[in-house]
């Protein structure tokens, strides 16, 4: 601030820049894994299986179909959902078709069932399988009538019945499920196949505009990874810009009020919003993603940093209001509330640098994170902020404007 305050205002912009990259490329990463205590035989066994078979705790999409499920285009429309999948990356395949439960599928299995007996070939369920054969009037493997008795047989006669329909207490047949097998990983992968299945359940929706069904629905731990994620990241910007917005105002106001600059306010929010592009920028040049807990150190950032910063800027007022040489101001201020930040940010490092001894990975990452952050509101508020009130006080010195920036008796 005294010697080369020029160097030090373009080192923190090229380092900015950098980190900036890093911030605006810093992906969120929600997994069910992220709140697994490490080193224990369970956990891992679970991560081995997700990270070798193909996802095997989070290997299906849901869709929840409610309304008149009794009625038979409800089977057709299933079976135009299903193949409107076959082109989806994200859904698992079987010979051509997609690996899917559903309602239409079950009746079909029980419908074609045979078996061997003797040189025959028959049906293994006759009366079903005659029923079936009669509720088809076109011919298609799609029963068009009757769909009731269907539902009544398969509830009495197949336990999984109960995980595919739904049936009310008075009887009657409310809800169905359409249970999709997929294999996605990143947020990209889960993004895209929510999308799918979007476009792919139309010939659903169009029975709601029929008003034949009243509610279908996608959900799945990987739709809820995604929305989870997505929700995330949105709600992470908001916050940061609405505190970042509300803490420039405050103290814009109170520094018009008490030291008559407009301009004092920005420069004491500066340091938090360097801190802010720093951090995020670290944790995507050492692999780090943001996720459920490391998403709040962006509002803790600016709640712990800019009382740094606050002390470093209304000690620097009140000294510059005594004494006379800008950088001996400066050096006053460093001085005595520098050294008093030493003490409060090294406490804080320290406590938030204890849940690195967790065994839960993300409290370990959030606590390194955090405690970082402090170090690094420390070094701004410490090196960075008095080069700008510097910068700032000689300005205002060579236009006789100095002696308007002390404060209020």
């Amino acid at each position: 601030a005294e010697h080369h305050p020029k160097a030090v205002v373009l080192t923190v912009f090229f380092i900015t820049v950098i980190c900036g990259y890093g911030a605006l490329n810093l992906q969120t990463e929600f997994t069910q894994t992220d709140f697994m205590p490490s080193g224990t035989d369970i956990s891992d066994s679970l991560i081995y299986l997700d990270d070798n078979f193909n996802g095997s705790m989070t290997d299906y999409a849901l869709i929840l179909i409610k309304g008149n499920i009794t009625n038979p285009k409800l089977l057709k429309a299933i079976n135009e959902t299903t193949a409107n999948m076959e082109d989806d990356k994200g859904v698992v395949k079987s010979a051509e078709k997609v690996y899917a439960e559903h309602i239409l599928l079950l009746i079909q299995k029980y419908a074609f069932d045979k078996m061997k007996v003797g040189n025959q070939t028959i049906f293994k369920y006759p009366e079903f399988a005659e029923n079936f054969s009669l509720a088809d009037t076109d011919h298609d493997g799609i029963p068009d009538k009757n769909l009731t008795y269907f539902y009544d047989w398969l509830y009495l006669n197949d336990p999984g019945a109960k995980f595919i329909i739904h049936k009310t207490d008075s009887g009657n047949y409310d809800g169905t499920v359409l249970k999709i097998y997929v294999n996605v990983d990143s947020e990209s992968e889960q993004g895209e196949l929510y999308e799918d299945l979007k476009d792919d359940k139309k010939p659903l929706e169009k029975l709601k505009e029929e008003a034949i069904l009243n509610k279908v629905v996608i959900s799945g731990v990987p739709i809820l990874l995604y929305t989870t994620t997505t929700s995330l990241q949105t709600s992470q910007i908001r916050s940061i810009f609405v505190t970042i917005f509300i803490s420039f105002v405050t103290l814009t106001f109170i520094y018009c009020y008490i030291h008559r600059s407009f301009i004092l306010g920005l420069i004491t929010t500066v340091p938090v919003i360097l801190v802010l592009i720093w951090i995020h920028g670290i944790m995507f040049f050492i692999g780090m993603k943001m996720n459920a807990m490391t998403t709040i150190i962006g509002s803790l950032t600016i709640g712990l940093g800019i009382t740094y910063a606050i002390h470093v800027t209304q000690r620097f007022a009140e000294d510059l209001g005594k004494i006379e040489d800008v950088d001996e101001a400066c050096r006053v201020t460093v001085q005595h509330t520098g050294t008093a930040l030493v003490g409060a940010g090294t406490t804080t490092i320290v406590a938030f640098g204890t849940l690195m001894l967790s065994n839960m990975p993300p409290a370990r990452q959030f606590g390194g994170m955090v405690a970082l952050t402090i170090f690094l509101s420390f070094v701004s508020s410490v090196f960075v902020l008095p080069t700008l009130l510097v910068m700032w006080a000689k300005w205002r010195k060579k236009r006789g404007l100095l002696s308007k920036s002390h404060p209020r008796d």
